[in-house]
């Protein structure tokens, strides 16, 4: 949920400690979710049939405070957005002193808002993008046929999420996706000349700055997809739009269906 790059405190599942809490935080609860991770353990072996390998619920993974889950997501879309919005608009001053070519105006190659007559079709494919997003992952978390992915996910999830009320949910899903769409969609991609080999490129960046926190390989793998989806949507309507709808959609409901399936309850 968290943009791309953005590290939350984390220990891997398996021996984890308490954060440190700053003074005058007493009080200040973090949640504790279970995790499943393969290997072997002292007890609570189960099988993972996907592999053949045991299956041991280890030490809950302490989730990390709100606070802190705030504190990175808004520091990390302040700078993606700043970054983002600063090159498109450099480069359309740049254009228009005649330093670059027309082609090279960012802003103008993939404008945030599609022609009125595409409006709608950008919008409804922006909301089937996401929710399609949505129901994949969930089918790979239910079914466990990509053990990785699933217990990459759960792990960070369960670092991020539980904590969070569902005002906050919807601002760790929402900004990094629009600051997100901003940088890897609304200037690498069209850098890289819009068409097929910037929509892979950018997914690919935008994928492998999505490991840590939890996240490994898997994880950036199943990103650098869903971000060639993102890139398609935006390129197809010639608007950032549609990319961004998707990416929030997949972030939310996502989240919400993590957190009521999977995860733990929140706590104040």
């Amino acid at each position: 949920m968290l943009s791309a790059g953005a590290r939350v405190p984390w220990r891997a599942p398996g021996r984890l400690r308490s954060p440190r809490r700053p003074p005058g935080a007493a009080g200040v609860r973090a949640c504790r979710v279970p995790v499943l991770r393969r290997g072997q353990a002292d007890g609570g072996e189960e099988k993972d049939e996907d592999r053949g390998e045991p299956r041991t619920l280890v030490e809950d993974v302490e989730a990390a405070p709100r606070e802190a889950v705030l504190r990175v997501c808004l520091s990390s879309t302040a700078v993606m957005a700043a970054v983002g919005l600063g090159a498109r608009a450099a480069a359309h001053g740049m254009m228009g002193a005649g330093a670059i070519p027309v082609g090279m105006d960012l802003a103008a190659s993939l404008p945030f808002l599609p022609a009125s007559e595409a409006t709608p079709g950008a919008v409804a494919a922006g909301l089937a993008a996401g929710l399609a997003v949505t129901a994949v992952r969930f089918a790979l978390l239910q079914s466990g046929v990509w053990p990785d992915f699933r217990d990459e996910t759960d792990a960070s999830n369960a670092r991020v999420l539980p904590a969070l009320n569902p005002l906050d949910l919807a601002v760790v899903a929402l900004l990094p996706a629009w600051s997100e769409e901003v940088l890897f969609r609304g200037v690498l991609l069209p850098a890289l000349g819009g068409g097929p080999v910037g929509v892979v490129a950018s997914g690919a960046a935008f994928g492998v700055l999505h490991r840590g926190g939890g996240r490994g390989w898997a994880f950036a793998g199943w990103a650098t997809g869903v971000g060639c989806l993102y890139g398609a949507t935006a390129v197809a309507y010639h608007a950032l739009l549609p990319a961004a709808l998707a990416h929030g959609v997949g972030n939310l409901s996502s989240a919400a269906l993590w957190r009521a399936l999977r995860g733990g309850n929140p706590q104040a």
